[in-house]
C-alpha cells in the first residue's frame, strides 16, 4: 500500500527518489541507525562479515557452470541477492522450456539445482538480512 500510495503521487522527481532508495537499500550505501543492509551472501556467511569470501566464490563458480554472466555495467558481486534471484528466475525459465520440450529429466535437474541454490545460498542467510 505504501508503494502504491507513493507512486500515485509521482512527479518528475519520483524516478530519482526511487533510484536513490534502491541504491541505498541494495548497494548498501545508506544506513539506518548505524546499520547497513548489504544484500550479499558473503557478508552474512563469513566470520568477518566481509564481501568476496567463500560463498561469493561458490556462487561465481555456479554461475560459470550454468553459463550465466552479468551484463556489462553491473558491478555488484555475484553473491548479491539481485543476481541470485535472477539466477533462480533463469533456472525456472529453463525448467519451463524443458517441460515444454518433454525433457523431463532436464527439467528435474534444473529444479534440483534451483532448490539446492535456494537452500544453500539464499535461505541460509536471508533471515539475518531481513532483520536489518
Amino acid at each position: 500500500r505504501d508503494i502504491q500510495r507513493s507512486l500515485s503521487k509521482r512527479n518528475t522527481g519520483t524516478r530519482q527518489e526511487l533510484a536513490v532508495d534502491f541504491t541505498g537499500a541494495f548497494a548498501g550505501t545508506s544506513s539506518w541507525e548505524g546499520r547497513c543492509a548489504m544484500p550479499c551472501e558473503s557478508v552474512f556467511t563469513s566470520e568477518e562479515g566481509l564481501m568476496y569470501q567463500e560463498s561469493y566464490h561458490e556462487v561465481h563458480r555456479l554461475f560459470k557452470e550454468h553459463r550465466v554472466s552479468r551484463s556489462a555495467g553491473f558491478d555488484f558481486p555475484d553473491d548479491h541477492l539481485s543476481f541470485m534471484c535472477t539466477f533462480m528466475a533463469m533456472l525456472s525459465q529453463r525448467t519451463a522450456a524443458a517441460l515444454r520440450e518433454g525433457a523431463y529429466r532436464e527439467a528435474l535437474e534444473q529444479m534440483r539445482t534451483s532448490r539446492t541454490f535456494l537452500e544453500s545460498h539464499i535461505l541460509s542467510w536471508f533471515d539475518r538480512f531481513e532483520e536489518l
